[in-house]
């Protein structure tokens, strides 16, 4: 008996280690269920993906009531598991999705126009959608989730600066240019916010400048005239370093685009080209009259004359951005099954962004933003500007406002940047 006991204990093991294993390395699953909450049924289809190249892991639900359809899609890791919706409460054209472990990850989304709206931007508009909405308190529902707190506060080192700590996302690395070096935050920095200090006299018009990767790259404006070094700064750790050159590069030198951690440099002045290198801070001749000059078309390097140079002026790079009659900007981003567009629509002095998961054809209106032009996509949050706030949006956080700066609608030259 105590031998069957242990062989079945071993035969148990061995098959859930099996499943287990399986289950981790599966590809995904499809799941179709029917929810009935207040004798109301709602048809779910749930599409999960899963450890397939150049996708993230995520859901992408369905859910149809009443002749509409709702599509939401999360990267979020539920650790493989199916049937995540768990109940979901309607009103008219609204529906509210509770997940798993009760959870309220997406916000009261109404059907408006064949478009989806979420809650906390249409709030107080209707009185009985704003009764539903109090009535899920009780189930663990609070608009406020999906709230800023509006609370910034002023920077002591810059009035033109204030701030939310509170609303620095784990493992994102933002940057802002000032006029004597930039600020950067991020929760590894103790205060949360830190100057990095470059230049001793203002400069407004960094045109030697680019972020990439972990790095700024910055001429050493303090030299005069002309240029014998650029500065390199670390976004993650604060680091400063410098890339001496071999000669001196002109004021009229510009960066014509970036190859992985390289920044290019144009003198057009002394008809020569370098390579900076952020990675081990060094400054190299890659280009003359002699050898013409390095150009890279988004894919492949060739050798070109300085006419040719100046003509192209920037390096092509590789963008997925498009735009139509109707939207001013179109972005596709992330992988063919998991990622998400994004729709910019200019209407009355602001454009209104509408997302699409790409499995789906249902836009839904996420935020409106004042400027097309200062956008930064990490997985499924978008970092983009509203006036004079630099904001971010998350599904399930709503818009927060990460740093408000005076500065920043007067100079094209004060960028943000934002790095995972």
């Amino acid at each position: 008996m105590k031998r069957l006991l242990i062989t079945l204990l071993i035969l148990f093991t061995l098959y859930y280690g099996v499943e287990i294993i399986f289950k981790m390395r599966s590809t995904g699953f499809n799941s179709e269920y029917n929810i009935t909450q207040d004798n109301k049924t709602y048809s779910i289809k749930e599409v999960y993906t899963a450890n397939q190249s150049n996708e993230t892991d995520s859901y992408n639900i369905t859910i149809s009531y009443d002749g509409n359809d709702y599509n939401f899609q999360t990267y979020k890791d539920y650790k493989k598991s199916s049937k995540i919706i768990k109940t979901v409460y309607s009103y008219n054209n609204c529906i509210y999705p509770v997940l798993m472990n009760n959870e309220s990850y997406f916000d009261i989304t109404c059907i408006s126009n064949g478009k989806q709206e979420y809650y906390h931007n249409i709030k107080g508009k209707d009185t009985g959608l704003d009764a539903f909405a109090n009535s899920l308190a009780s189930k663990g529902y609070q608009v406020s989730s999906f709230e800023d707190s509006g609370t910034l506060l002023s920077y002591d080192r810059d009035k033109a600066i204030s701030y939310d700590a509170g609303n620095i996302v784990s493992n994102h690395y933002f940057a802002i240019v000032n006029y004597k070096g930039l600020y950067t935050m991020s929760l590894t920095i103790q205060n949360k916010i830190y100057s990095v200090s470059l230049f001793s006299k203002d400069v407004y018009e960094p045109e030697i400048s680019t972020f990439l990767n972990d790095y700024y790259v910055i001429a050493n404006y303090d030299d005069g005239s002309s240029y014998n070094s650029a500065y390199i700064v670390n976004i993650k750790n604060n680091s400063i370093k410098s890339a001496n050159f071999s000669k001196n590069f002109s004021k009229g030198s510009y960066i014509q685009g970036t190859v992985g951690d390289s920044a290019y440099l144009l003198d057009a002045d002394n008809s020569e080209q370098y390579e900076i290198n952020a990675k081990t801070t060094t400054a190299t001749e890659v280009g003359n009259s002699t050898t013409k000059f390095k150009y890279y078309d988004g894919s492949n390097w060739s050798y070109i004359s300085l006419a040719d140079s100046l003509s192209k002026k920037y390096f092509t790079v590789a963008s997925t951005r498009t735009s139509d009659s109707t939207y001013a900007r179109i972005d596709t981003i992330g992988g063919a099954k998991t990622g998400f567009k994004y729709y910019y629509q200019y209407s009355n002095g602001i454009y209104k962004c509408y997302r699409q998961n790409v499995q789906s054809d249902i836009l839904t209106h996420v935020f409106d933003t004042t400027s097309i032009e200062k956008l930064y996509y990490i997985d499924d949050y978008v970092y983009f500007l509203n006036g004079n706030n630099i904001c971010y949006y998350k599904d399930n956080l709503g818009i927060r406002t990460l740093m408000s700066d005076s500065e920043i609608n007067f100079n094209k030259y004060v960028k943000f940047y934002v790095q995972k």
